[in-house]
C-alpha cells in the first residue's frame, strides 16, 4: 500500500482525446481526480478518459515505488458526472460483458482451469492478457506478447536452424491450427511495435476493445484445439477462416459459441 497522504496534483492535460484540466488528490490510500473538460473529441467517452487519468496517477505510483523500492498498481472503479449520476468503470473493460458472454468455456471453469494447468503456454498467454486488460497505454504490446506465447506450442526441434530459432515455421503451423489468417494477428502488431518500442501514445478504449478481442478470439480458438487433444487443425466448418479486410474491420471477430456437430 501506498500512503501520499496530502500530495497534490494539477494540471492541464492535452491528449489524443482532448484537453482537460485534471486535479488529483491523495488523502490517504486512496486518490480523487476531478476533471474538468476544456475541449474534448468525445465528452461522453469516459472509459477512455478513465485510461488518462489512470495513467497519470500510476506514473505517480511508479515514481513512488522506484523511490522505496517496491511496486504497486491502482485501479478506478467508478466516475461522477456533474448531474450526480454515478458510473462503475469495474470491470475495466466496458466492451466485454456481451462479447465474453459466449465464450465456449465462459461457464465451464473447472474444464478451462484443466486446461490451463496443461499448457505452460496457455498460462503464459493469459499471464500476458492480465496486463493487457491493467494497462491501457500496452495493450498492443501484451497482446501480441499472448499470442506470441500460444505461437511457441507449435514450435517444435526442426523449426532450429543452427541451434537458432526459425519463426515463419510455427507461425505457419499456428495460423493453419487455428484457422487464421495471417493478417489477423498482424492488426495487433501495428499497436504493438510501437508500444514495444518505446512511442507514447494513448489508445482509445474501442481500440483496445478491439485487440482485446482479437486475441481473447485465439485464446478461445487454442484452447478449443488443445481440448481436442488430437492435434490436428480446427474444424473449418465450425471454425471459418479469420482475416481482415481493408478497413481493418472487426466485423469478423466470433463472439458465439462454435456450432454444435
Amino acid at each position: 500500500m501506498v500512503d501520499m497522504a496530502g500530495c497534490k496534483w494539477k494540471s492541464e492535460v492535452s491528449s489524443e482525446l482532448g484537453r482537460y484540466h485534471i486535479d488529483i488528490q491523495y488523502p490517504s490510500y486512496e486518490f480523487v481526480a476531478e476533471v474538468r473538460v476544456l475541449d474534448s473529441t468525445d465528452p461522453a467517452d469516459v472509459f477512455s478518459l478513465r485510461n488518462l487519468v489512470e495513467k497519470i496517477v500510476r506514473s505517480h505510483i511508479d515514481a513512488v515505488g522506484f523511490l522505496e523500492g517496491f511496486g504497486a498498481d491502482i485501479g478506478i472503479f467508478e466516475v461522477t458526472l456533474p448531474s450526480g449520476e454515478v458510473i462503475p468503470l469495474f470491470p475495466n473493460l466496458g466492451i466485454w460483458g456481451e462479447f465474453s458472454s459466449n465464450f465456449p468455456f465462459k461457464d465451464k471453469h473447472i474444464e478451462f482451469l484443466k486446461l490451463v494447468d496443461s499448457s505452460c503456454q496457455l498460462q503464459e498467454a493469459l499471464g500476458s492478457f492480465r496486463p493487457a486488460i491493467r494497462e491501457h497505454g500496452h495493450t498492443g504490446a501484451f497482446c501480441f506478447r499472448a499470442i506470441e506465447a500460444i505461437k511457441e506450442h507449435f514450435r517444435t526441434d526442426e523449426d532450429f536452424d543452427n541451434g537458432r530459432p526459425v519463426n515463419k515455421l510455427p507461425w505457419e503451423k499456428f495460423n493453419t491450427a487455428l484457422v487464421l489468417a495471417p493478417n489477423w494477428t498482424q492488426e495487433i502488431v501495428k499497436f504493438a511495435r510501437p508500444q514495444r518500442h518505446g512511442t507514447l501514445k494513448m489508445n482509445l478504449d474501442k481500440e483496445r476493445g478491439e485487440m482485446l478481442k482479437r486475441t481473447a478470439t485465439v485464446i478461445n480458438r487454442f484452447s478449443m484445439f488443445l481440448q481436442s487433444q488430437d492435434g490436428l487443425p480446427l474444424c473449418k466448418e465450425k471454425y471459418p477462416l479469420l482475416e481482415c479486410d481493408s478497413q481493418h474491420c472487426l466485423d469478423a471477430i466470433e463472439h458465439r459459441k462454435p456450432k454444435s456437430t
